[in-house]
């Protein structure tokens, strides 16, 4: 003990932590056992902290599975004593321009909020009231299973979840593991002589104790600062029950759980070997499970996905290591295969190259090389992030104050550990389970209660685990283990970095190229940003020659996976996406890594071309859907995902060949660098890449700039235009609509002021009182030519319904502005003024992507973008609430005449979710509300 208090009875700075992270640290112990670790960085804006509780679904009750989960949804949207309104912390962080949220696992349940360091106090006084005195209502309850029953339905046909239900089910009969840990509306539900509301209380007055709680508190304030903070508010109150640490001694897989194989019929191919392992948590010096999981995964020649992929019976593998709950563990390997035909080699295959690495030994240098990564990852890491503190409050569980930096580190090497991760990898100690669309499940026995699939479960013939226990044994020569990361040989020298920053230039701008630039260094946080724009102007034009373009980037970052394989251990990302007028490149890194890896990407870009088919369409979630349609609404010309998937089945591989001979005959290069990166440094990095694009292409010009079409919005001429659309390829379960409204570009400042209150009170209102589902959200859409509100709400309803209660919320939202207290508005207006000075970038993200694009760069002088903020922010701050209400009376009022043309976005489920009863019930309950909303606009009308 360094020093004591009436709170503190434990305060220590003796933390470890890497030469890189000029943070501060301290762990302090109050009185009630409650753990915290505090964390002092000057570089951050925005604050965190995260609250970790030792408790999770594998606690729930028999009667009452999903209790866990359905407590933590409880304490997150339930009031306090001191802070009695429901949702009121979620209110208060959205209304910040920060969020508040939680998960549940199987031992563990973590609160996370994140908001800008000036209200950090009062957010932190409202996080402890929590955790003091949380309440819990009987309405509340009945309407929050709802929430948990629509969030269990939107990943119902996950085939992850469907996986983990059936992994469930093999698991000992009696043990935790096989409860179902999400929960729904059959399983929580009140039981004869005992309310929801009591059974989620008795379960939190029996699971929730300060001494199993742990806190990481992330701030730009001095340590004492903080510490003298967290002991003026309520933490030290939070009750002690003095509970043990429940610990689970005994694995749910025993020798009579294992051999099985699963049968289950999904919309695509999965195989999944699970091996029950022990719980290697303790080695968090060593993270032994991690050796194995990089070599495993490693996708370069010689290795097993190498292997896999050139006989073409494969397209992705994931080797994955966990630790389910204290005291148990699983190896997994996913695979996602191409023929079911080929089972049985590929399993051979594996054990073989598993073989292949118990013989070969555990290699010090590649133990170097995953030290190194995770180093450069510290250096990378935002210190003020949700999972930041997520992870520091979850590791200050298991390890003591002075090692929580340490976990996951991997600074030291513990070989006989690594031969204990290989031993469980044993053809006789797995379960396999394949999930195929080749597959009919009609004559499956077994129906998975909760998800309700079908499934047939058979023992795996001995034959074959003896072939795969042999092929281990007697492994081929054909293995071999990756060559040296050249990104991670040279660690650069950060010691005499200054901090730096630069005004945004222009350094070059000539018919081939153009450089903007700005220079900003950190101390001991070197890090580069580069975008680049790689402008074609025949992409506009034509849906076929936009096909080719997004094809041959598939082919390309396929074919260049072993580059950004050891570019991505150096921490070096790279996105290249495919937009309306060419292609989009975005990288970070340090300095001379990423400048030598941008030369390297254009050199084999220059040159490349495609010799085999690994295009597809990633499967998107209903909300990201509608955001597509609705920009294909907007803009006179935009590619849906349905026409270019419908484009994409007529094209082949020579198609793509053909373009690449010629994409490169009219080109212009953009380039965006801001960083650890002089002005000279970035020129000749522009000039390197475009040397080698004109060496290769010597007969290549730029662009006339009347050659690029310019994509103008469509004129709408219906006051409500809607836009529907049936989902018919990708199983759905859940329908969605996107609402957005137009308004005119000199309601900018109203426009942000209401968007922030909007945000909060869409979740509040829509999600949680009225349960239309589980995800609701809105903000302020911005396109390069409009501007507006959105709405978007995924759930089970019918989406005219749906449209008919966000436009009765619009109504309920200008009651709530009129209702506000004068301090309250002008809180909101500081709070959006100050963000709006706060976020200016050089690369502003546009929030309205098609699903194929990445943001564009818009490159602006900072001057005269400092200007414009500060235009901004003095705007909003002036603006009154009576301002604010005429507004949205002439823009947003559903009977305005002035209201723009309304696009509603409606994408229908090909799944029917909610059966009759249920509909008609839930429809019950909103008529009832409608008929409020209508008696409010009554009232509206007649003022």
């Amino acid at each position: 003990m360094e020093g004591a208090s009436e709170e503190v009875v434990l305060r220590t700075n003796s933390i470890w932590k890497n030469p890189f992270d000029d943070n501060q640290y301290r762990g302090i112990e109050l009185a009630n056992g409650l753990r915290a670790l505090l964390v002092s960085s000057s570089r951050t804006d925005m604050s965190a902290a995260a609250m970790s509780v030792k408790v999770g679904s594998l606690m729930d009750p028999i009667d009452y599975q999903g209790l866990a989960h359905f407590c933590e949804h409880m304490v997150v949207t339930g009031g306090s004593e001191k802070y009695p309104d429901e949702n009121g912390f979620k209110t208060f962080a959205k209304s910040n321009y920060g969020y508040f949220t939680a998960s549940t696992g199987s031992d563990m349940t973590s609160y996370i909020f994140e908001v800008p360091s000036e209200c950090f106090e009062e957010a932190l006084d409202r996080f402890s009231q929590c955790f003091v005195s949380p309440v819990f209502t009987e309405s509340l309850a009945e309407r929050e299973v709802k929430a948990v029953d629509s969030e269990f339905w939107e990943v119902a046909n996950k085939y992850d979840e469907k996986l983990v239900a059936v992994r469930k089910a093999l698991s000992k009969k009696g043990h935790d593991y096989r409860k179902f840990a999400c929960g729904n509306s059959k399983t929580l539900r009140t039981v004869p002589g005992r309310t929801l509301k009591q059974a989620v209380k008795t379960f939190h007055d029996t699971h929730y104790s300060a001494n199993l709680m742990t806190l990481c508190v992330i701030d730009n304030r001095p340590l004492d600062e903080m510490e003298e903070t967290l002991k003026t508010l309520d933490f030290h109150k939070i009750p002690n029950k003095n509970l043990k640490t429940k610990v689970w001694n005994e694995h749910p897989y025993g020798r009579d759980d294992l051999g099985f194989l699963v049968k289950l019929a999904g919309s695509s191919s999965v195989i999944r070997l699970e091996f029950p392992t022990d719980d290697f948590d303790q080695f968090y010096n060593s993270q032994p499970a991690e050796y194995v999981v990089q070599l495993i995964n490693c996708p370069l020649q010689g290795g097993l996905v190498a292997n896999l992929k050139e006989r073409n019976w494969i397209e992705q593998l994931v080797a994955h290591h966990t630790t389910i709950a204290r005291g148990f563990g699983l190896f997994s390997i996913t695979i996602t295969i191409n023929w079911l035909k080929h089972v049985p080699e590929m399993l051979e295959l594996i054990f073989s190259y598993i073989g292949h690495l118990k013989r070969v030994g555990v290699q010090e240098w590649i133990h170097k090389e995953i030290l190194s990564s995770r180093m450069l990852k510290e250096r990378h890491s935002k210190i003020s992030s949700d999972s930041r503190a997520e992870d520091l409050s979850e590791a200050l569980g298991t390890v003591p104050f002075e090692d929580v930096l340490k976990k996951g580190f991997a600074d030291s090497i513990d070989q006989g550990t690594i031969y204990r991760v290989l031993d469980h990898l044993d053809p006789y100690n797995m379960n396999c389970m394949v999930m195929s669309s080749e597959t009919d499940d009609s004559n499956f026995p077994l129906r998975d209660e909760h998800y309700d699939f079908m499934y047939k479960k058979s023992k795996i013939e001995e034959q074959g685990k003896e072939n795969c226990h042999v092929a281990m044994e007697k492994s081929s020569g054909t293995w071999s283990l990756p060559d040296r990361n050249p990104y991670l040989v040279d660690m650069p020298n950060v010691e005499h970095i200054e901090y730096l920053k630069t005004k945004v230039r222009t350094i070059r701008d000539d018919e081939f190229v153009n450089v903007r630039h700005q220079q900003k260094s950190c101390p001991k946080k070197p890090k580069l940003e580069i975008g680049i724009s790689v402008v074609l102007p025949s992409l506009c034009d034509d849906l076929q020659e936009f096909s080719l373009a997004y094809m041959f980037a598939q082919y390309f970052k396929f074919a260049f996976t072993e580059e950004l394989y050891h570019a991505g251990l150096a921490e070096i990302t790279f996105y290249m996406k495919t937009t309306m007028r060419g292609f989009t490149i975005h990288c970070t890194g340090l300095d001379r890594q990423l400048v030598h890896f941008v030369e390297s990407l254009f050199e084999k870009l220059a040159s490349f071309k495609p010799e085999c088919d690994e295009s597809c369409i990633q499967p998107l979630e209903p909300y990201d859907k509608v955001r597509m349609l609705l920009n294909c609404t907007l803009f006179e010309k935009h590619w849906s995902i349905d026409d270019l998937r419908h484009k994409l089945s007529y094209l082949t591989v020579t198609d793509v060949q053909d373009f690449a001979a010629r994409v490169w005959n009219v080109f212009r290069l953009e380039f965006a660098v801001e960083g650890n990166l002089t002005k000279e440094e970035s020129q000749k990095m522009a000039e390197n890449v475009l040397q080698t694009m004109q060496k290769k292409h010597p007969f290549s010009r730029s662009f006339r700039e009347e050659e690029v079409p310019r994509n103008r919005c469509a004129k709408i001429e219906e006051r409500i235009l809607r836009v529907e659309h049936v989902e018919k390829d990708d199983p759905m379960t859940q329908s969605c609509v996107l609402f957005y409204i137009p308004v005119e570009d000199e309601d900018s400042a109203n426009l942000k002021l209401l968007g922030n209150i909007m945000a909060s009170s869409s979740h509040t209102i829509l999600r949680t009182r009225e349960q239309l589902g589980y995800t609701v959200f809105s903000w302020k859409h911005i396109t390069c030519a409009t501007q507006g509100i959105a709405i978007v709400v995924q759930g089970g309803y019918n989406p005219h319904f749906v449209e008919r209660r966000i436009e009765a919320f619009l109504v309920t939202l200008r009651e709530k502005i009129k209702n506000m207290r004068k301090e309250e508005f002008a809180h909101r207006a500081k709070s959006v003024a100050s963000y709006i000075q706060a976020n200016g970038r050089l690369y502003v993200k546009d929030e309205t992507l098609l699903w194929t694009d990445f943001p564009e760069f818009h490159f602006s002088e900072e001057d005269s973008e400092e200007t414009k903020r500060e235009a901004k922010s003095s705007q909003v701050l002036k603006t009154t609430k009576r301002e604010l209400l005429t507004f949205f009376d002439r823009r947003i009022a559903a009977d305005s005449k002035e209201r723009g043309s309304v696009v509603s976005i409606h994408l229908r489920s090909n799944t029917p979710l909610l059966k009759d009863g249920e509909k008609k019930r839930r429809r019950e309950e909103n008529e009832k509300q409608e008929e409020w909303i209508e008696h409010k606009k009554q009232r509206f009308s007649e003022i």
